[in-house]
């Protein structure tokens, strides 16, 4: 019967990656922060700093990533629900402009195993190449998280560096991170 229930479970399952709509910050705020609360050591943010933050900080969020032009913010969505993000931005200056830093996707605990992530990094990826002064995309993971530097591998990243004790963690100490990059030069 649970073998069964499964099967119908995932088709009934849609899933939708896409920006979160302005009217939506709530759901923004609400699923950043149980992120926060999740898997307190993925993010460089913290629970106790973002709980506090204004209305206007997380719609001005919102609305800048609907720009895709130096920050990118995406959602899976199943059945209108969040259950992943992922982020990335684009360097500043004219020196770092071409480069573009995507996050760790997180998809909710319950959600896990679905392929998500591996589509997030995909339409990141697809969005940020419609911006043509792009050339080079890289993240950060830390050394503790195999299978998302292997999901990274897989889309064509290479580890070309390691930061020693470069995240402090919640949980007390510090941990190294790769430096994972993807050239985008185009023929």
């Amino acid at each position: 019967m649970d073998d069964l229930y499964l099967f119908y479970h995932k088709i009934d399952m849609i899933l939708e990656i896409r920006t979160m709509r302005s009217a939506d910050w709530e759901k923004y705020r609400d699923f950043r922060l149980q992120a926060l609360r999740d898997e307190p050591d993925l993010f460089n943010g913290s629970f106790e700093i973002e709980k506090d933050l204004p209305e206007n900080y997380w719609k001005g969020t919102i609305r800048e990533a609907d720009k895709m032009e130096k920050f990118w913010l995406l959602f899976a969505w199943e059945n209108d629900v969040p259950i992943g993000m992922i982020s990335a931005f684009k360097g500043t200056d004219e020196k770092l402009g071409h480069i573009v830093t995507v996050s760790c996707p997180y998809v909710s605990v319950k959600d896990g195993g679905k392929g998500v992530e591996r589509k997030l990094i995909s339409d990141i990826e697809n969005d940020i190449l419609k911006n043509e002064g792009v050339r080079k995309i890289r993240c950060f993971i830390t050394v503790n998280q195999p299978e998302k530097i292997a999901m990274f591998q897989q889309a064509g990243f290479k580890i070309v560096g390691e930061l020693s004790e470069e995240m402090r963690l919640a949980t007390g100490g510090y941990i190294n991170e790769y430096i994972l990059e993807k050239s985008l030069i185009r023929a």
